[in-house]
């Protein structure tokens, strides 16, 4: 409802040629759910300071309305665009610890494959910057190229010990953050039932980065193409499955009303499927995307790691985008390191975005797609 109060602001202002600062949802707590920040982990933190950059400032003129460039749509507060984007590493299983916290504030969120038939999330945030975030998780080769692409901070709950290092020697090994005694401002554990949770608050980042005298700049990203209708007419899409493994798959239903994908998850494995609506925990709000995008591309087997993947995202190859009930088939372009991976239709023009949040499903290059009316199945796939 929130984001189709705030399409209808943005339509009117475009036409009107005036503005106003729309608030944005707020993540509220449940019942009985009381995190303590704090933590007992020793494992260090951010270990060195960023190097300065000189992007300009964006300064919010009063009735003017600031758009979020990932998403198209009117921050409350605009001076977060002039700060990195944040991506938390968020788990999927066990399927005991869902719902989680904060997925649907997120502006991005990816899903991809990690080992043994499992997904991980990686959400991206920049236009708000929520209080609970979690269960946060490890880190991934793939986290390399998201940090790379929204010139990000990532926080995380440790990685493989060569990933760690390569990481750590890499030239964002200082907006690396995870658990310790110096991070206690931002991560906390929680434990309903016993559980120890990692939790996130990325509300104090800013206390970390003075500690540690990094420098929170602001990222240069291309120009996102936005449009509150479709450009051109898609194929119709009402239903989307996407099928990682045996144990682990999900499905958006389009709702005509709202205009929005709702996620939901699986509960058992196998081809019998059955799905359970996935909630936010602390939103209480069922998972909702104005956008999904199925991107192909390779897996790369890890030297001396069976079941560990290396994702580079770099070249081209085929995507597939749903929005207001319909599908288009993509390219995706990622020409060099460090570079938003851009996407445009089969005629070369840019593709344009609903405004609003979006999900991502990193795919193998083998994998497949199959229609039956208005339903589409992605499956995993790799060489």
């Amino acid at each position: 409802m929130k984001t189709t109060i705030f399409r209808i602001i943005l339509m009117v202002f475009m036409l009107l040629a005036a503005g106003c600062n729309p608030d944005l949802p707020v993540v509220t707590q449940l019942p009985g759910i009381e995190p303590t920040p704090g933590s007992t982990a020793t494992s260090p933190g951010v270990e060195s300071a960023l190097p300065t950059e000189t992007a300009p400032e964006i300064t919010a003129i009063p009735g003017q309305i600031v758009l979020n460039p990932l998403t198209g749509l009117p921050v409350q507060d605009a001076s977060l665009l002039d700060k990195r984007p944040v991506i938390v590493k968020v788990q999927n299983v066990p399927r005991e610890s869902r719902p989680q916290w904060g997925l649907s504030q997120a502006d991005h969120v990816y899903e991809y494959y990690i080992e043994y038939g499992d997904t991980r999330f990686a959400a991206v945030y920049y236009g708000i910057r929520p209080e609970q975030i979690g269960p946060v998780r490890s880190a991934r080769h793939f986290d390399m190229q998201l940090i790379d692409m929204y010139q990000a901070v990532l926080l995380y709950g440790g990685a493989y010990e060569d990933l760690e290092q390569e990481m750590l020697s890499s030239e964002f090994g200082s907006r690396l953050i995870r658990e310790g005694q110096n991070t206690s401002q931002v991560f906390y554990r929680y434990e309903p039932a016993g559980t120890n949770y990692l939790m996130a608050n990325i509300t104090r980042l800013d206390e970390v980065y003075d500690f540690y005298e990094i420098e929170d700049a602001m990222p240069e990203f291309p120009e996102i193409a936005f449009s509150e209708n479709p450009v051109s007419k898609g194929l119709p899409a009402d239903v989307v499955r996407i099928r990682f493994s045996g144990s682990m798959y999900n499905r958006w239903d389009y709702d005509p009303i709202s205009q929005r994908y709702y996620r939901s998850s699986e509960v058992v494995s196998g081809l019998d499927e059955e799905y359970a609506p996935l909630y936010d925990r602390g939103s209480g709000e069922q998972i909702a995307a104005d956008n999904l995008v199925v991107i192909f591309t390779r897996y790369n087997r890890v030297p001396d790691f069976n079941e560990v993947f290396d994702v580079p995202l770099e070249g081209s190859g085929t995507a597939y985008a749903m929005r207001d009930g319909q599908i288009f088939e993509l390219v995706w372009i990622r020409d060099e390191a460090g570079g938003m991976v851009t996407f445009s239709n089969k005629d070369g023009t840019p593709y344009s975005f609903k405004p609003g949040n979006t999900w991502f499903s990193i795919l193998g290059l083998q994998s497949k797609v199959t229609q039956q009316e208005r339903n589409w199945q992605f499956t995993l796939y790799m060489p």
